[in-house]
């Protein structure tokens, strides 16, 4: 039903595996990566980063320090309340990575890179069985850790690229593979991007 779940226990402790997995890019990965604070409804459980004391209430707006001075990035997991046999239990609905270019002399950040998992993804919206198909064949990358390359020329920035195809079921086996492959992606987002920046 839902791959890659949690009890609300082990969910409010998680920001601490994130900011491991994160580390790779992290400016502050000698005090094990950026901060994280949750936020929570009767529904919802979400797990933003930041540096320091996050910026405003939105944790879409929250972002972090990267080993690039002219490089920032945001990341947070969204949790979605389910029951199961009477049981409360929360499913990862989808974990984002999204890295900014630093413009000089401009507040403005300028999105080039993403690093997405929407373990949920369905074609549950399409409107006719040719959408559907579209759709599917989409959500199926869209499962696993895959890239967007916003700085690229259509269709990059639109394309889900997936990182790790034909081991779905290893990789959303539990919050800790996921987590493990995730990590992986970091880090060759590091070796192979920011290591490569001029």
């Amino acid at each position: 039903m839902y791959p890659v779940r949690m009890p609300i226990q082990a969910l409010q402790s998680r920001g601490n595996d994130i900011r491991n997995m994160l580390s790779p890019i992290s400016a502050a990965s000698r005090a094990g990566g950026p901060a994280w604070q949750p936020r929570s409804g009767s529904s919802e459980f979400v797990i933003g980063m930041h540096d320091g004391s996050p910026s405003g209430s939105d944790y879409r707006e929250w972002t972090f320090a990267t080993i690039r001075p002219d490089v920032r990035a945001q990341y947070f997991e969204r949790w979605l309340k389910f029951e199961e046999r009477g049981r409360e239990h929360w499913y990862l609905e989808r974990a984002y990575l999204n890295i900014y270019k630093v413009r000089r002399a401009s507040p403005d950040l300028s999105e080039f890179l993403c690093l997405h998992c929407d373990p949920v993804a369905t074609a549950d919206e399409a409107e006719n069985e040719t959408q559907r198909e579209s759709l599917e064949k989409q959500a199926h990358y869209k499962r696993h850790p895959h890239l967007h390359i916003i700085a690229a020329e259509t269709p990059f920035p639109h394309a889900h690229i997936a990182l790790q195809v034909g081991f779905l079921d290893q990789v959303l086996g539990s919050t800790e593979s996921l987590t493990k492959a995730m990590g992986c992606a970091v880090q060759l987002i590091r070796d192979e991007i920011f290591d490569a920046m001029d």
